[in-house]
């Protein structure tokens, strides 16, 4: 366990001390650190060698595979998490017929590549969710015999609901059914179990605190290896040199998936911050996180006209908490928080506030004045 402070990483991040930021799940501010991140990546090109890039490839890939707890070899990037979620999407032979499974409601990214595929003849059949909560009944009902692919997001952006990936996973793979995930929502703030997850994508830009431009995506090999990748390059084959007789010799396993180089500052910025994360513990970062989000549940519960969405359960949530405040446009709310200093954001009719490491029980409290402040103007 580490003996790293809250206070110590609170320093990290200036945007914490200027504000009561709770919108990481919008973007996450970037910490002091990562700034050097960047000036590091920038002055190694000044002087550039042939392996610079390879090296932060490979030290990024090891970061995130002890962060997932896989083979660094599965870890493919791209530069969001939509491109992750696009590989999912157009590298299965899909026949006519064939279905996939999504959610009501799901973040765009996670709806339209699966959508387009209906140009294909897949039928995409959509689970109903429950107040922002996708029960297992819900997803049951719409499962067929053609049914080879469920797509889900680990974190739920509107409800802050967190799916039980190692259960679905599960029931789903008995049924010889793939399970992609838009891990968004919980890269950085939660370790995932992948071992019943055949796609888990995500992008540096939210619980990572990086820049733009880089997202993540962990193929399970064993899935790979069936997979004709929809996007190919040097990187996706055994040999670099150009197959003239016209046969492409892919990669054994997940790496036939990444074609090409990708964007190298981000890549020292996430392996940086994975590190710094490790370095506090990855168990101790989610406790933080679930103990923050869970005391602002419980005292916005308190408040009269407030409705709390998220689930109290801790293993249903993350870092959100979301709700409504009765006779308020979740846009209201979240404009006159931002007059009293505090940072949140509306979706899907939800006021989301989001936690993460930097903040404090004084942003708790903030939020919760702020809140009760609002909702007395409206229920006076």
């Amino acid at each position: 366990m580490s003996d790293v402070s809250w206070e110590d990483v609170r320093r990290q991040f200036p945007m914490a001390t200027e504000t009561v930021y709770l919108d990481a799940a919008a973007v996450g501010p970037t910490p002091e650190f990562l700034r050097e991140s960047a000036v590091r990546a920038f002055v190694e090109r000044q002087r550039p060698r042939v392996d610079a890039g390879g090296a932060v490839h490979a030290r990024a890939q090891r970061a995130f595979g002890r962060f997932f707890g896989v083979d660094p070899e599965a870890i493919v990037f791209y530069a969001n998490t939509t491109d992750g979620i696009n590989v999912a999407a157009h590298s299965i032979d899909w026949r006519a017929g064939d279905e996939v499974v999504v959610h009501d409601r799901d973040f765009p990214s996670n709806l339209i590549p699966w959508l387009q595929l209906q140009g294909r003849g897949v039928k995409v059949r959509v689970a109903q969710s429950e107040d922002g909560i996708l029960t297992d009944a819900a997803i049951d009902r719409v499962l067929t015999s053609r049914t080879r692919m469920v797509a889900v997001s680990h974190v739920f952006y509107q409800s802050g609901y967190r799916m039980d990936l190692a259960a679905l996973g599960a029931r789903l793979h008995q049924e010889h059914i793939l399970l992609a995930v838009d891990g968004i929502q919980a890269l950085g703030l939660l370790q995932p179990d992948l071992t019943h997850v055949d796609f888990y994508a995500g992008a540096i830009y939210k619980g990572l605190c990086g820049p733009l431009g880089l997202g993540v995506l962990y193929v399970d090999p064993v899935v790979a290896v069936r997979l004709v990748p929809d996007r190919v390059g040097y990187g996706s084959l055994q040999s670099p040199a150009i197959p003239w007789d016209g046969n492409l010799r892919y990669k054994a396993g997940s790496q036939r998936f990444q074609p090409a180089s990708v964007n190298y500052p981000a890549l020292h910025a996430a392996a940086d911050m994975l590190e710094f994360l490790e370095s506090i513990g990855f168990s101790r970062v989610t406790k933080r996180i679930v103990e923050l989000s869970g005391r602002a549940l419980g005292r916005l519960a308190e408040i009269n006209g407030v409705r709390v969405v998220t689930p109290r359960a801790p293993d249903s949530r993350l870092g959100i908490a979301a709700f409504r405040v009765s006779g308020l446009e979740a846009e209201d709310v979240e404009e006159a928080l931002r007059t009293r200093g505090v940072r949140v954001a509306a979706r899907d009719g939800n006021v989301r506030a989001s936690f993460h490491i930097y903040n404090s029980d004084d942003d708790v409290n903030q939020l919760v004045e702020g809140v009760a402040a609002v909702a007395r103007e409206v229920h006076a």
